[in-house]
């Protein structure tokens, strides 16, 4: 089983990954604002979504803002594409600010 940490940096990209290896997305996000980062679609046939948890760094001031991690895991082979979006969640779709997507192939 194999880690793979995808970022910012990786929209856009074909990330290539086999059945059971980790996959964690991290997403800067300040909840301070109301706007967080959601997973808006994914097949979870073939990408499955562990858990999510949000994590604040030691040397940051109150409100400053942190790294919402997706926690996934290989499940079938295939291709997704998994989609994201930082909105409030409670307002209807016009409160996206940004989104976020990548492409993951499993194999083997």
């Amino acid at each position: 089983m194999t880690l793979v940490k995808l970022g910012r940096v990786d929209e856009g990209k074909l990330i290539e990954v086999q059945i059971d290896d980790e996959i964690r997305v991290h997403l800067q996000e300040s909840p301070t604002t109301g706007f967080e980062w959601i997973l808006e679609s994914n097949d979870c046939g073939v990408l499955s979504l562990q858990k999510v948890e949000y994590y604040i760094p030691k040397e940051k001031p109150v409100g400053g803002g942190g790294q919402k991690v997706f926690y996934f895991q290989g499940k079938n082979k295939g291709i997704v594409q998994p989609q994201f979006k930082l909105c409030r969640p409670w307002l209807e779709e016009t409160s996206a600010r940004d989104r976020y997507s990548i492409t993951i192939k499993i194999d083997k």
